[in-house]
């Protein structure tokens, strides 16, 4: 949406939500909104709104987690998430937000979990798969980081971090032909991704 439709469809839900103070789906779609137009308290507080009009919409558990994560609220949010699954177990989206707390919180195992149920839950976000294959790295699992990288570009194919993070795994392994490719599809992806040319850069120092 335009910043300018963006503006017009805030005052809207604004009125609506002033016209019906229990009308859920407008405190949900003002959350939305705001949340789109970066202004994370407000989007938390409109969604904080909605639960209190329907106790059962999951998607505003699921978005408030998702806010409170970022603004950094790591308990709250693992809260609203953990609700927000309880009423939609098949939601990829909280679980994949749910996989981001537990990491930040160092739950690794529990995270990994979430991750992997994020992606069997849905075929278009590729995210939950880049993520898990952060994880796999981090454990020193490259083959299974490798896998699921290629899961993350199947999904996404311009997902510059993923065929970065491919690249980076080629390039220790020392296959520096495939490394060079990942990080050239990664420049493709995002031309201004800095990391994409640093690795063309060692790749050619190697070369």
């Amino acid at each position: 949406i335009q910043q300018n439709q963006l503006e017009q469809g805030i005052a809207a839900f604004q009125q609506a939500t002033q016209l019906d103070p229990r009308s859920a789906p407008a405190f949900y779609n003002l959350g939305l909104a705001l949340r789109q137009q970066g202004q994370l308290q407000p989007s938390a507080t409109a969604f904080y709104q909605a639960i209190q009009a329907d106790p059962t919409l999951a998607m505003a558990y699921a978005n408030l987690g998702a806010a409170l994560l970022e603004g950094g609220n790591l308990p709250q949010a693992e809260e609203y998430l953990q609700r927000a699954v309880e009423l939609e177990p098949n939601m990829s989206l909280a679980h994949y937000n749910l996989g981001l707390v537990k990491r930040q919180q160092g739950k690794i195992a529990e995270a990994m979990t979430e991750f992997r149920k994020a992606m069997n839950l849905s075929t278009t976000a590729a995210e939950p798969a880049y993520h898990l294959g952060l994880l796999y790295l981090q454990q020193g699992k490259t083959k299974e980081a490798a896998e699921t990288f290629q899961k993350a570009i199947t999904v996404n194919p311009n997902y510059a971090e993923a065929h970065y993070s491919l690249g980076t795994i080629w390039y220790e392994q020392g296959k520096l032909d495939e490394a060079l490719n990942a990080f050239r599809h990664a420049a493709e992806s995002n031309p201004n991704y800095p990391n994409a040319y640093y690795g063309a850069g060692l790749v050619f120092l190697r070369q």
